[in-house]
């Protein structure tokens, strides 16, 4: 009989033991006591304190005042604070000032559900589910609970999905198992838009549905499908929740997950088919043993205590499987096949152990073979762990708050050192350096390899393009040894022989180059220990990564026991043998961004074209095999070693004429520049001028998206930050967080004076994703403020942030003899300056918006016809920009954006004529604003005269004639949110200038070459003029502190007055209190300009002569403005 503890369920049992165990932290040998409770007067006065930390803290506390009713009151309020973090607080207190049920605490939060506030709506929803009774509580069926009922159903169909998500949480806490109206409920959100509203449905459902409800299953399996990497997961884990053991439905459900390209999707569907499918159910074992090669290390180790689980005692080929893979580069691979191993000699030891399909002694004796080896392994491993213990005692110390002034010798001629020690020539030239060893992924731009050369230095790098604990920096899982060590190696040993000493330096001299350093020396035959203890005086916070830590444990250990690794294959020796060039190529380095770094030979003399397909095609050739991916769209940057990092080139026509491009690869990089091979002038310079090329070029491929099946999709990057380790992405890494940017017309270069990384979803339409944005320069990624992006407005496609800009214009120290073109514009922006950064949502509208004819081609038209714009009447554009954005819901993944620049005005602002139109049409009511913004607005209205009214709408015009002086075919008035007003209410700026891709009048065209069917009608700017100009018109006449139902009632009562003369009495009256004192009704003069400003407004509104065509076109709107009477 086959014993009833399993292999599996024992490792579960002890999976604990393989844990760190985190004691509680004293200090001084003394635990640390409890804060007594604050006065509750206190604690009600910062509950309202302007400091957030204050605020939630305040909060926090008011929560130990049992039934108090002021504490109930301040909580309710706190339920609609401005952060986030104040409302977590609240909602925590609220469920514990009173008991569950509390008719006080319910019906304070249900006055919070019906808030304009989405924040505070979806606050008071999760207070309700903590602080309302449960089915079978009793509080439930009392009307103040079926009110609660009610509420959370009207919630579920609510604008914002974040209401609906915390909706359907509330009612599913609160319903009853098998609860049919909520379970109905949540079949419909499965169709929801948002993703995270499809995963709440779905965990509802598993949570109520009885258990084998096969009708639940088939609701929920769809859903494996979906886009959205969450709902899949959380689909597959609703099946296994749901589904009876043996289930083989679900079972080949939770295989085909298995498949997922989400490994989180991948790691939940390996556990559910270890819940669901039977003891020794051989195609399920099938499908966790091909897991064990997955290329995440959560769903291999989901795939290990699934075989356990599902093989039982004993069982042959599991065994051998966990035998093979105890050598895994990855430790929590490692761990878990340990704790099988142990497991199964346990169980064998005492007897009990059974093979099926075998005889007891043949399997007994394959088993105790096997389980010999295994034991070998974890013996093998506790020597591991011993020699692991001794390192850290002597490195991976805390990092020292002294200067890292100087590398640190750590063996025989050899230093290590970061990123700034490889820039001191000098300094390396006193240590007797001959050679540098760049450790890291990139390359540094400020390095001047002239100078090197010029002092005897070599300059060598391999591609280290993680720093983390499962990267194979030494060698592979498999024992074979990486190109990194093998590089590495090399370029010591040949140093050493002419007589020089060697750097090896990464970004912080910490763990990728520290490593590399300690393995050649025991590649040399030194101790491990012996190196460590050199590395402990001198440069003991080196070693952080663990997972580099065992590798070098584990090269030792291999040495020791003589079985030296193996040398590279074939095609490794192939790639790493140095490859003679052509004398008609040159040797660049290639950053592809967020990835790696490469050499590329391209040709000496070449167009910008032509090294832009090489180094394409060497960029592709590595995504493929890396990724299985190929570049989608991407930017070409170019700079040179030697120049500080601001001093780059975008080689995108795009972003800047290719004319510009050559002359500042001449002016700024002193390039060589080849005329093309016809009789060309200087004029003529273009996309076949010939550029000669050197070894000191540096180029980057910034890639925006990948093809996958012809489908463009966003290339994503990860980047990990762990404590401890100073590589922040930010601050101390290679890759350039600054947003980049370029000059349309003379290709100078901006960027921000601050690091900074914007937030994104992967749902276009989760628009709170994309409010935020980390500076911190000297911290990792900080996200926890909702809108601190310093936003300007947000649309239905973009958002728009206010950044600081400098710009690049002294000339660096090593290219003082290199002349920089300054910008030129008649908007002369100083040195730093605000830019409005515009964002797209999506991957699509990105891509869209960056086509010729779309924003961004119309942006560069405007921007090369200044002189057209002198008056400001049309947003001013300064160019495109490169920009790094982080995953709002997963920090680690990464990806490039390209933003459209504007110059950003205090004086405009954000305040767009849909703004000021509510503003003006305000009716003002006591208590309903603040007291300040009643005086301004109260103000406003006051002093808006006719006179102002002329001259806002004669700017409005002016920018709309602006446009087609530009050759703009098109706008877009987006319900007058397209158009900003200046603080004083008197210009109008435009902005958002897409027109529908009609960048320009197209050449040749019907127009243009005539036509004998029709008499063509001039080209003027399309625009929507029939509809909201009138209402701009109407509003700003007629609406003054009345509202807009207002006006609207007072136009459909002039268009339906029985004569001309009651129609303008009407008009009469609204405009003489709108405009006119009551003094004036004396002076002949005003009744003469208020009887004109009527028949005016009269004929304007009704389409009379001569007004009957003031909508047709632009000028005659001008001209119809222009007659406006002012006194």
């Amino acid at each position: 009989m086959r014993p009833e503890v399993t292999l599996g369920s024992f490792a579960r049992k002890h999976h604990s033991l393989a844990t760190v165990q985190r004691g509680s932290r004293h200090f001084c040998g003394e635990s640390k006591g409890k804060r007594p409770l604050r006065p509750k007067e206190e604690l009600l006065r910062d509950s309202t304190h302007h400091d957030v930390p204050v605020r939630r803290k305040a909060v926090k506390d008011l929560g130990k005042y049992r039934d108090d009713n002021a504490a109930i009151a301040a909580l309710a309020k706190a339920l609609g604070d401005e952060d986030v973090a104040v409302q977590l607080a609240a909602q925590g207190a609220m469920s514990k000032v009173a008991d569950i049920g509390d008719e006080r605490t319910v019906k304070a939060t249900l006055e919070r559900v019906s808030s304009t506030c989405e924040w505070t709506r979806i606050a008071a929803l999760s207070t309700l589910a903590d602080i309302t009774g449960k089915h079978g509580h009793a509080t439930r069926g009392t009307s103040l609970d079926l009110e609660v009922d009610a509420a959370v159903r009207k919630c579920l169909k609510d604008e914002d999905w974040g209401v609906r998500r915390a909706a359907m949480d509330t009612m599913a806490a609160r319903a009853a198992p098998n609860c049919a109206e909520t379970v109905e409920a949540a079949k419909q959100l499965l169709e929801d838009q948002m993703g995270t509203v499809r995963e709440s449905a779905i965990k509802a459902i598993a949570a109520l549905v009885p258990k084998g409800s096969r009708e639940a299953i088939d609701w929920i399996s769809p859903r494996l499908d979906d886009w959205h990497e969450s709902v899949r997961r959380a689909s597959v884990v609703a099946v296994a929740k749901i589904a009876d053991k043996g289930d083989q439905h679900a079972i080949e459900l939770e295989k085909s997950a298995c498949d997922d390209r989400s490994w989180i999707v991948r790691k939940a569907a390996t556990d559910s088919l270890a819940v669901t499918a039977s003891l020794n159910d051989l195609a399920s074992l099938r499908k966790l043993a091909r897991m064990l090669e997955d290329f995440d290390p959560l769903p291999r180790m989901a795939a290990i205590y699934g075989l356990a689980e599902l093989c039982g005692v004993g069982h042959r080929k599991a065994i051998k499987l966990a035998e093979a893979r105890l050598e895994h580069r990855d430790p929590g691979t490692r761990q878990a096949l340990a704790l099988m191993s142990v497991c199964g000699l346990r169980i064998a030891a005492n007897g009990t152990a059974n093979c099926a399909g075998h005889g007891s002694g043949d399997g007994l004796l394959e088993i105790s073979e096997a389980l010999g080896t295994a034991v070998w392994h974890v013996r093998r491993h506790e020597y591991v762990e011993g020699q692991l213990r001794t390192l850290r005692g002597l490195v991976a110390q805390p990092i020292a708050d002294t200067v890292d002034a100087h590398p640190a010798q750590v063996g025989e001629g050899l230093f290590v050192g970061n990123k700034k020690h490889a820039t001191d020539v000098e300094h390396l030239v006193s240590l007797g350096v001959k050679g540098a060893l760049n450790c890291a992924p990139t390359g540094i731009s400020s390095l001047n390899l002239d100078v090197y050369s010029s002092n005897g230095i070599t300059y060598e790098y391999t591609n280290v393009s993680q720093d983390n604990h499962s990267y194979p920096i030494l060698h592979d899982r498999y024992g074979q040894r990486s190109e990194h060590l093998e590089t590495a190696k090399h370029f010591y040993d040949s140093i050493r022989k002419s007589g020089g000493n060697v750097l090896f330096f990464c970004v912080a001299g910490q763990n990728r180059s520290a490593t590399l350093a300690i393995a050649v020396q025991i590649l040399h035959g030194i101790p491990l220990q012996e190196v460590l203890t050199t590395c402990a005086s001198c440069r003991p916070w080196i070693l952080e990564n663990v997972g580099f830590q065992r590798q070098l444990v584990e090269l030792e250990a291999l040495e020791r026991s003589r079985q030296a690794l193996p040398a590279p294959s074939e095609v490794k020796r192939r790639r790493l043998a140095e490859q003679a060039l052509s004398p008609h190529h040159v040797e660049v380095e290639l950053l592809v961004s967020g990835l790696a770094t490469m050499a590329a030979a391209i040709p000496v003399v070449a167009t910008i074209d032509t090294v832009r397909a090489v180094l394409l095609e060497r960029a592709n050739a590595y995504l493929r095999f890396e990724r299985h991916e190929e570049i989608g769209r991407f930017w070409l940057l170019f700079t040179k070693f030697g120049l500080p990092p601001e001093f780059d080139l975008v080689l995108e026509e795009m972003a800047v004429e290719v004319k510009v491009q050559i002359a500042r690869l001449q002016t700024t990089f002193g390039l060589d520049i080849v005329k093309p091979t016809h009789d060309a002038t200087d004029a003529e310079v273009g996309a076949d001028t010939v550029v000669r090329w050197n070894s000191s070029c540096r180029f980057e491929v910034c890639i925006f998206s990948v093809l996958k099946d012809s489908v463009h999709e966003p290339f994503i990057f990860r980047h990990q930050e762990r404590p401890g380790a100073p590589g922040t992405l930010l601050a101390e890494n290679f890759l350039d967080t600054n947003l980049r940017s370029w000059d349309f017309a003379s290709g100078e270069a901006f960027r921000s004076t601050e690091p900074i990384v914007f937030s994104y979803s992967d749902d276009p339409r989760s628009k709170r994703d994309f409010m935020n944005i980390s500076t911190s320069k000297y911290e990792r990624q900080q996200f926890s403020h909702p809108g601190e992006g310093g936003i300007l407005g947000m649309g239905g496609n973009a958002i728009v942030h206010r950044v600081e800009l400098e710009a690049v214009e002294k000339d660096p120290h090593p290219v003082k003899h290199l002349k920089l073109r300054r910008l030129s514009s008649e908007h002369n922006l100083d040195r730093r300056w605000d830019a409005a950064a515009k964002r797209p949502f999506s991957l699509a509208k990105m891509l869209a918006f960056m086509e010729q004819k779309s924003e961004a081609g119309v942006a560069k038209r405007l921007r090369m016809a200044g002189a057209l714009n002198k008056q400001g009447r049309l947003l001013y554009f300064y160019g495109l920009g490169i920009t790094l954005a982080s995953n709002n819901n997963n920090h680690e993944e990464y990806k490039f954006e390209v933003t459209l620049l504007s110059q950003y005005q205090e004086d405009f602002s954000s305040y767009t004529l849909k703004q000021f139109m509510d503003d003006y049409t305000k009716v003002l009511t006591q208590g309903d604003l603040c007291p300040e913004e009643e005086h301004r607005i109260k103000q406003m209205q006051r002093k808006f005269t006719l006179i102002k009214a002329k001259v806002l709408l004669v700017s409005l015009l002016n920018g709309f004639r602006d446009l087609t002086l530009m050759g703009v075919q098109a706008f877009d008035f987006n319900h007058m949110n397209n158009v900003l007003i200046s603080r004083d209410c008197r210009k109008c700026r435009l902005i958002d200038i897409d027109g529908n891709s009609k960048g320009s009048i197209q050449f040749p065209s019907t127009y243009i070459q005539g036509s004998d069917r029709e008499e063509l009608a001039k080209p003027a700017l399309d625009v929507d003029l029939s509809l909201l100009l009138p209402v701009v018109v109407q509003q700003l006449i007629c609406g003054k502190g009345r509202g807009m139902p207002f006006v609207t009632e007072l136009i459909s009562k002039v268009r339906r007055a029985p004569t001309d003369e009651k129609a303008k009495e009407l008009i009469r009256q609204i405009v003489q209190e709108n405009f006119f004192s009551a003094n004036s009704l004396d002076d002949e003069r005003a009744m003469k300009h208020l009887s004109k400003v009527v028949e005016w407004f009269f004929a304007l509104l009704m389409k009379r002569p001569p007004w009957t065509t003031w909508t047709n076109d632009i000028y005659d709107a001008m001209r119809c403005i222009d007659h406006l009477p002012i006194s």
